[in-house]
């Protein structure tokens, strides 16, 4: 029995020196763990705030895109009514036709082709600052130009 005693007493040594074996491994997988969770959770944090700032971003430039459409759209109502309002109805000075009172005071310093297509700018006292598609500009009176 002795020796059998002696046997138990080994293999609980053993079993000890195992089981404490064991439980330092596992402080350590633990203390490992333990790392690894704050390492992730230090980086999702950055990766957090990268994402708000790249979805800020992204409907920054959606709301850009749209804003630049309905400045599109208005621009060009505008310009579709400013020639609706100004295209040009004819030069009338070559038939002597609208107000002789201005058009004596003032200089011819150029002449349009009937018909041609003008942008308006401007009015001032039965006269209308007008641009060509050519790029010049002028004053025009009122009477020698019409809608569209």
């Amino acid at each position: 029995m002795s020796e059998e005693k002696k046997a138990l007493g080994k293999n609980l040594a053993k079993s000890e020196a195992s089981r404490n074996d064991l439980e330092e491994k596992l402080s350590d997988v633990q203390l490992r763990l333990l790392e690894k969770d704050s390492q992730i959770k230090a980086l999702e944090e950055p990766l957090r705030s990268h994402q708000k700032a790249l979805d800020d971003a992204f409907l920054e430039v959606v709301r850009s895109k749209a804003e630049l459409c309905s400045l599109e759209t208005k621009a060009e109502a505008a310009s579709n009514m400013a020639e609706a309002e100004i295209a040009v109805k004819a030069l009338k000075t070559e038939s002597g036709a609208g107000d002789q009172d201005s058009a004596s005071n003032s200089k011819a310093i150029g002449r349009m082709e009937k018909g041609t297509h003008v942008l308006g700018y401007a009015t001032s006292a039965g006269w209308i600052r007008v641009g060509g598609e050519d790029g010049d500009k002028g004053w025009v009176q009122w009477s020698a130009v019409g809608a569209r």
